[in-house]
């Protein structure tokens, strides 16, 4: 099955924590883990308009169908990736997406999406297709 996820981080920020003490889920025989680490399409709202990417709906199509997006690896933090000094300085509303495939044994189960470092007011949008 493949799955579009769109996520809307609003202030994005990627603080760094140290990994004593902090649970991740590991796999099992009755737990499938699956990483969504890698390449993201990346793109930024206008510094003007944060409500940008809401009003002209991006989450509806992949990303790079809205515009010019930059290929971002996450994780990391878009500050320290760039050398085009209006994303490495901007502040404000950013969007990721990428898409992935879910295996078929997950249809009718309960799944977890687990969101690190992502900043505390987020939206993400997954849409089945």
């Amino acid at each position: 099955m493949l799955v579009s996820s769109l996520g809307c981080v609003v202030l994005l920020s990627s603080p760094i924590f140290g990994q004593g003490g902090i649970l991740y889920p590991q796999e099992s025989e009755s737990r499938d883990v699956q990483s969504l680490d890698g390449i993201w399409n990346f793109r930024i709202s206008s510094q003007g308009d944060p409500e940008q990417g809401f009003d002209e709906e991006w989450y509806i199509h992949e990303l790079r169908k809205t515009g010019n997006v930059v290929p971002m690896p996450v994780p990391s933090s878009y500050n320290h990736i760039t050398v085009d000094r209006s994303v490495r300085d901007f502040v404000g509303v950013v969007w990721y997406d990428r898409i992935f495939y879910v295996p078929s044994s997950w249809l009718g189960q309960r799944v977890w999406l687990r969101f690190d470092s992502a900043h505390y007011s987020a939206y993400v949008v997954l849409s089945l297709r």
